[in-house]
């Protein structure tokens, strides 16, 4: 059910700033708490990185209701702030710590949180893992952690020791075509351990989508699969039943054998060019429900179960950041 707004944009002098806030795969569930606790991207404006910063709010399972949002600070070892504006991801350890990773002066540190993700500490330094913002950090039953970035042709990252080292593979991406005129982005992949040791990774075709520079059908979802926790795929190809993704990533789970997805897409309207659903709706996006049993998932038989909800915004506005969903 609808629990209303975690974030109300500032209501500032300058009119022109327009906020926008994305948790993309930052819905955890705190086992001590007994809360969920989401993360927050905010930002003036969708590329604005300089009046941006994260903010952590927690939501009672029981009355849905968000506590008001706090910022979130970091410091360094010695407890000095350091400027940080944001992340796109982090895990709860099995001690309750709260751990990310992040961007600083060029290079990527690990982060630990011991007061529910309001102050965080720079540790060591990370290697191996491209400059950016962690797409999609999941936990592997075998206690790999695996993750995409953020922006274009990226690879597969993986870490055996807890995230202080990490390796990469790239799927192929022959065959993958773009009729859109922006270019490939295969970025801000999911993954979904089907079974142990055979992971599914969904990933969008484009930064933009059909609508934005040709009109037409929504783009499918890319997937690839592998069958030893990550460290080799298929080749990346269009998804057949997964029909409606070119938002920033989706999000799902695995239960009683079925695999549940929910993807989100932006329906632009531009120009002269328009997405369908959009011609048909009038709105700029929706996150659509999929599902199929652990067989179907793997042959790429997913059934489309409808739309879960629309996107708010206005037409440029509203399809540019609509962001992925999360599922805790």
């Amino acid at each position: 059910e609808p629990i209303g707004l975690l974030f109300d944009q500032p209501t500032e002098d300058n009119a022109l700033l327009t906020y926008v806030a994305w948790c993309p795969g930052n819905l955890r569930f705190d086992k001590s708490l007994g809360k969920y606790v989401d993360l927050l991207m905010c930002r003036a404006d969708h590329y604005d990185t300089v009046n941006a910063g994260l903010y952590i709010t927690y939501i009672d399972p029981k009355t849905y209701e968000a506590t008001t949002l706090v910022p979130v600070v970091f410091n360094d070892a010695n407890g000095n702030a350091l400027d940080i504006k944001g992340a796109l991801n982090f895990i709860i350890l099995d001690d309750g710590t709260y751990w990310m990773t992040n961007e600083h002066d060029n290079s990527v540190y690990e982060y630990t949180s011991n007061d529910y993700g309001v102050t965080w500490i720079e540790g060591n330094t990370v290697t191996g893992l491209q400059v950016g913002s962690p797409w999609g950090m999941y936990v592997l039953s075998n206690g790999r952690y695996i993750c995409m970035t953020d922006w274009a042709l990226y690879p597969i990252f993986y870490s055996d020791d807890k995230g202080k080292t990490w390796s990469s593979v790239s799927p192929d991406r022959t065959g993958i075509t773009d009729n859109t005129g922006e270019g490939l982005d295969v970025a801000e992949a999911c993954f979904l351990e089907l079974e142990p040791g055979f992971i599914m990774a969904i990933a969008r075709k484009n930064l933009h989508g059909v609508g934005y520079a040709v009109s037409g059908e929504s783009d499918h979802a890319l997937i690839a699969y592998s069958e030893d926790y990550g460290t080799t795929w298929t080749a990346w190809k269009e998804s057949e039943s997964l029909d409606d993704m070119n938002a920033a990533s989706a999000t799902g789970f695995v239960h009683d054998g079925v695999v549940e997805i929910f993807t989100a897409s932006r329906w632009w309207t531009l120009n002269s060019n328009a997405n369908i659903n959009y011609t048909n709706t009038g709105k700029s996006g929706a996150i659509t429900h999929y599902s199929a049993t652990v067989e179907n998932a793997k042959a790429d038989k997913f059934t489309k179960n409808g739309i879960v909800a629309y996107s708010n915004g206005s037409a440029k506005r509203g399809a540019e950041d609509f962001h992925c969903p999360c599922i805790a």
